[in-house]
């Protein structure tokens, strides 16, 4: 079961724990335009739980960067395993993504950004 909290008003904690299923991110996806839609463009995926990755969580994961940046947000990792943190690096895909060590790492470098908006 994947989890979601807000930790303020327009970011998102993701919490996953598995993204090899293409049925359940098409409908999570889903779930996560109509936040979108909503308002709310910053998200923050907690991999701590996935394990391993496959090119169906590449995919969700591109998937869901692109649908933010079209939104004019932003997307932040955190608690990649190695073996995650591998496969960005082969692909890569360290450079696509932010990595943060903690939402409220993410939730202070959004607000230093827009100190400078």
């Amino acid at each position: 079961m994947n989890d979601h909290y807000c930790v303020s008003p327009n970011l998102q904690v993701l919490s996953l724990t598995s993204i090899l299923d293409e049925w359940e991110n098409r409908n999570l996806l889903r779930d996560l335009q109509q936040r979108i839609n909503n308002g709310i463009n910053q998200f923050v995926i907690d991999l701590a739980e996935v394990k391993i990755i496959n090119s169906v969580g590449i995919n969700f994961l591109l998937s869901l960067l692109s649908r933010v940046q079209k939104a004019k947000g932003q997307l932040f990792l955190m608690n990649v395993s190695d073996y995650v943190q591998r496969l960005l690096d082969v692909t890569k895909l360290t450079s696509v993504f932010e990595m943060m060590t903690s939402a409220d790492d993410a939730v202070l470098e959004l607000e230093e950004e827009a100190m400078f908006v």
